[in-house]
């Protein structure tokens, strides 16, 4: 083992040889040899390794292995040392850089903040150095690394990936290597591997948004039979087709996730266990294919399983439905599904009319279940808007209301899609806004407020507005309107009319007059106005 007095007589031999430097191997290997040494020898030995690094591409195994040695020393700061040479190594040797890349990924598992620090800053250099090579690096622990390594290596990348310019080529590069890692990482992992793609210019088109889609739906295992008692089956189908939504659009469809909710996971929702948490696993995977709906066009043999899976989600009626009418108890039922259902039906069967025209009996029976259903629903909806009537903002803020409110909401949406079906044929022009989005679209100055033609019920107690007082004193007789009216004394206000020379005021008389056509809304028996 070398001792100090040696490795400064080695470095002395190395500067003063000239042009017979590359010549000079075994001494540069004896030299990286003093890693396994004590302290101050390690010291010298990480300091020389880099400075004669570039000299002795023969010795370029033995001289790494010496400075990844260093690199895991029991001593920090001779780690520490160690860490800061090596972008010096990528420069002189730019073959070595996915290597370095990769080993300085895996010691972002060290609990020395410090540490880490010089970590980063390392990596920052290799990026610097070779943009490609340095994501190469870094991937490959992303693929085959422990959790932590994974997790801090992703965190690094994004919000490095923020700050750098990335050219075309290592766009591409870049989402290839995210499609090949996806498969080898967890869901947390997997959230932010997509987003990171998500977030690179090329993905902005409707082809690179498209790209998305094909992303997820791989990560989904469509091609794999559902298992609906298999928690972790069920996850990864909520979890993947909720990061999916955002890239839909008129132009980006999801068909073939749509089709396999359509036909593997509805025949069997009765079979996913539900949960007693702010989530309900079948909640969430029917507001899912009620989103994708939107944007997707079915088989037209895809919808039969989802009717009968609305017929199981609804109540049965009784045998007498007149006379069960008479009764006090109102039918039972779970309205967040019957509203998903409803709505995703409604957007499938629009696209297959015949598909209830074609069959009376079929189409006869789902009006006497919708029937039913909406005794239940009006019954509901009379009660909540008492509930929430006369109730300022404040009030409406508190969670009881605002779950009320949401109640209303969802059972306001299934009666409006109800009155479509009572049409004969049946028609599909109701457009509603599930319960669960919620969208603020801000107007633009000037601009009235839309209305979405739907009532939910909720109206806040109105404040009195301000009486005007009218100016008084000794000039208050001779103010006149400057809008084409004249202010009177009195309180009142004009503001038409045209003001004569001789002093009076002659105004057009109102030519409204109340309308005399009906409303045009089609009742359905039972229909509570």
């Amino acid at each position: 083992m070398p001792t100090v007095e040696e490795l400064y007589s080695f470095a002395e031999e190395l500067i003063g040889s000239g042009e017979d430097l590359a010549s000079k191997e075994e001494t540069y290997i004896r030299i990286t040899q003093a890693s396994k040494g004590s302290h101050q020898e390690k010291k010298l030995a990480g300091q020389f390794i880099i400075r004669f690094f570039k000299h002795f591409p023969g010795a370029v195994e033995t001289a790494i292995d010496a400075q990844l040695d260093l690199c895991e020393d029991d001593d920090p700061d001779i780690r520490r040392q160690a860490i800061r040479g090596l972008p010096q190594m990528c420069r002189d040797n730019i073959a070595v850089l996915p290597r370095i890349a990769d080993v300085l990924a895996q010691l972002l598992q060290s609990e020395d903040a410090a540490e880490i620090g010089v970590v980063h800053t390392a990596l920052t250099h290799l990026f610097k150095i070779d943009l490609k090579g340095t994501l190469s690096g870094i991937f490959d622990q992303l693929a085959s690394g422990d959790e932590l390594v994974k997790e801090r290596a992703l965190a690094f990348l994004q919000e490095k990936l923020k700050t750098i310019t990335i050219g075309k080529e290592v766009q591409t590069f870049l989402a290839t290597r995210i499609k090949e890692t996806v498969k080898f990482v967890g869901g947390e992992e997997f959230l932010g591997l997509v987003k990171m793609m998500a977030s690179l210019p090329s993905m902005q088109t409707v082809s690179g948004r498209q790209e998305m889609i094909e992303l997820i739906e791989e990560q989904a295992g469509l091609n794999e039979e559902f298992n609906p008692k298999d928690e972790e089956s069920v996850n990864r189908v909520i979890l993947c087709g909720k990061e999916l939504l955002p890239y839909l659009s008129k132009n980006v469809h999801c068909e073939k996730f749509f089709n396999y909710l359509c036909s593997r996971v509805v025949p069997t929702l009765s079979l996913i266990q539900s949960t007693d948490g702010e989530t309900n696993s079948r909640d969430e995977v029917v507001k899912l294919l009620a989103d994708m709906s939107t944007h997707s066009v079915a088989d037209s043999s895809l919808v039969e399983p989802l009717f009968q899976c609305l017929l199981d989600v609804m109540p049965t009626p009784p045998d007498d439905l007149e006379a069960a009418s008479k009764g006090l108890e109102e039918p039972k039922q779970e309205f967040s599904l019957v509203e998903s259902l409803l709505f995703t039906f409604h957007q499938l069967v629009a696209n297959s009319p015949t598909f209830l025209i074609d069959s009376p009996d079929k189409l006869s029976d789902f009006r006497v279940r919708l029937h039913y259903c909406a005794r239940g629903v009006q019954v509901y909806i009379r009660q909540l808007r008492t509930a929430l009537s006369n109730k300022d903002a404040l009030e409406l803020k508190k969670p009881e209301n605002k779950l009320k409110a949401i109640a209303l909401k969802v059972t306001t949406n299934i009666n409006s899609l109800i009155r479509d079906f009572f049409h004969n044929p049946p028609v599909y022009k109701t457009q509603i806004s599930p319960s669960w989005r919620s969208v603020v679209k801000l107007n633009k100055p000037g601009e009235k407020r839309l209305s979405t033609g739907e009532d939910d019920g909720v109206v806040a107690k109105k404040v009195p507005a301000p009486v005007y007082a009218p100016p008084t004193g000794r000039y208050s007789n001779s103010i006149t309107g400057r809008l084409g009216g004249a202010v009177r004394t009195s309180g009142t206000v004009r503001t038409t009319g045209t003001v004569r020379t001789d002093g009076t005021v002659r105004t057009a008389a109102s030519t409204n007059k109340p309308s005399s056509k009906g409303t045009g809304n089609i009742k359905y028996p039972g229909q509570i106005v």
